[in-house]
């Protein structure tokens, strides 16, 4: 268990130092990391009953003090210019001026800041389950300070236990319980914690 500890605290410190960099970096530039996917529709799988395409974005950036993940759905009426069975997917990373709305959110028709389903201490949700282009979308905000507290504390919380324990074993008491050791041999004769050979 204290391993599993160890690799989650260390995974949240890198969590940290990233989430602390992209709010610093979001006063002269968001960041975007988008993973897009577009494929026709065969008509008895669409909405609509025609042959359609279908595309879905994901989305995580940050932007204005918040991070946040994006999803969004469209499906339109289209002409088949590709095999039904062809698929094409892209990767795109996007960095602007932080006062430039994301692209994809403008060319879509909607604010970056829409009314939310529900807001307050810069956290946000907001979804849209039918669009202009039959578009519906989900995406959750958390504000950069909130993230950086949470993945803070198991660090904070591990490096505070490893420095107290060995200040005790220093100083010859139970590095589990602080019981004085000086005149045990092997073990603490209070909770049972193997006594480590200096």
């Amino acid at each position: 268990m204290s391993k599993l500890l160890d690799v989650l605290a260390v995974a949240s410190l890198l969590l940290f130092v990233a989430i602390t960099f992209l709010w610093v970096r979001d006063h002269s530039h968001w960041d975007e990391v988008s993973w897009s996917r577009r494929a026709p529709i065969r008509p008895e799988l669409s909405v609509t009953g025609h042959d359609n395409e279908r595309s879905v974005t994901w989305a995580a950036g940050s932007r204005l003090g918040q991070l946040y993940l994006f999803r969004m759905q469209e499906e339109w009426h289209f002409e088949p210019t590709f095999d039904v069975e062809a698929r094409q997917t892209k990767w795109e990373h996007l960095s602007q001026s932080p006062d430039a709305p994301p692209p994809y959110l403008s060319s879509n028709g909607f604010d970056f800041h829409p009314a939310s389903d529900w807001q307050g201490m810069g956290f946000a949700i907001n979804t849209d389950a039918e669009g202009l282009i039959a578009a519906r979308y989900f995406s959750v905000l958390a504000p950069c300070w909130f993230l950086v507290l949470l993945t803070a504390s198991l660090p904070l919380y591990r490096a505070g236990r490893f420095l107290r324990r060995h200040r005790r074993q220093a100083t010859g008491v139970c590095r589990r319980c602080g019981y004085d050791l000086r005149s045990s041999i092997d073990r603490c004769p209070e909770c049972g914690e193997w006594i480590p050979r200096s």
